[in-house]
C-alpha cells in the first residue's frame, strides 16, 4: 500500500474515499457481495490498519455481508483503542451488534428529496450523532436512505439504552429535530440483508 495518503489529480472518487477514510479514522472497510445468480462468499476487508497502527489487514467471510462489514468495523475501532489481534489467533470476544435502531425523518418537498436547508439539518444530525458513537464501537451506522419524503438512518447497537443516552447527550441544548425513532431486536441484521437483496435485484 502506497504510504502517500495525499490525493493526486485523476484519482477515482472510490479511491479518494479510501484515502479519506484513512486520514479520518484509521482505515477504510471494502464490502465484497454476490451478485444475482454468483455463487461464493461476501466477505469484507481492512485497508489501512497496517498503516495507521502497524496491525495486520483484517478479512471476515463466511457470515451474513452485514455482519462481515460489522465485524471488521468493530475490530478497527478496537485495534484504535489498542488492542492486538494476533496472526493464527482466536477470538471469541469480538463485541457485535443486535439492536436495529432506524431514525425517522418526515419531510415535504416537490421532488421527494429534501430541500438544501432540511439536507443540511439532516447533516448536522448525522454528525452530531457520530460524534458520541465513533470511538468505542457502541453503533454502526449500516444504511442512509433518503426519498419520497422520508430520510432514514439505520443503527445496529449493542445496546439500546446506551444508545439513546448518548444520543440525548448530543443533542442537549439544540433545536429539537423532527425525527422519530423505532428500535427492534435483530441480531442477523434480517433487514440490512433484505434491503441489500433487493439492491441486488435492481442492478441486475
Amino acid at each position: 500500500m502506497t504510504k502517500s495518503l495525499e490525493e493526486k489529480p485523476g484519482l477515482s472518487a472510490p479511491d479518494a474515499k479510501v484515502l479519506r477514510d484513512i486520514q479520518r479514522v484509521g482505515w477504510h472497510i471494502t464490502g465484497v457481495f454476490a451478485q444475482k445468480n454468483e455463487k461464493g462468499p461476501e466477505w469484507a476487508f481492512s485497508i489501512g490498519l497496517f498503516h495507521s497502527f502497524q496491525h495486520p489487514e483484517v478479512v471476515v467471510f463466511g457470515l451474513p455481508f452485514g455482519r462481515c462489514m460489522e465485524i471488521v468495523t468493530v475490530v478497527g475501532k478496537e485495534v484504535q483503542a489498542g488492542k492486538r489481534y494476533e496472526p493464527g489467533g482466536k477470538y471469541a470476544d469480538v463485541p457485535l451488534s443486535r439492536i436495529r435502531i432506524i431514525i425517522v425523518w418526515k419531510y415535504q418537498s416537490e421532488s421527494g428529496q429534501p430541500i438544501a436547508e432540511d439536507h443540511q439539518w439532516m447533516n448536522l444530525l448525522e454528525d452530531t450523532l457520530e460524534s458520541v458513537l465513533k470511538d468505542d464501537g457502541l453503533a454502526t451506522l449500516a444504511l442512509v436512505s433518503t426519498g419520497e419524503d422520508l430520510r432514514e438512518w439505520t443503527y445496529y447497537a449493542k445496546s439500546e439504552d446506551e444508545f439513546m443516552d448518548r444520543l440525548n447527550y448530543a443533542f442537549a441544548g439544540m433545536t429539537a429535530f423532527p425525527i422519530e425513532i423505532h428500535t427492534a431486536c435483530d441480531p442477523k441484521w434480517d433487514m440490512y440483508e433484505q434491503f441489500k437483496a433487493g439492491v441486488k435485484e435492481v442492478v441486475n
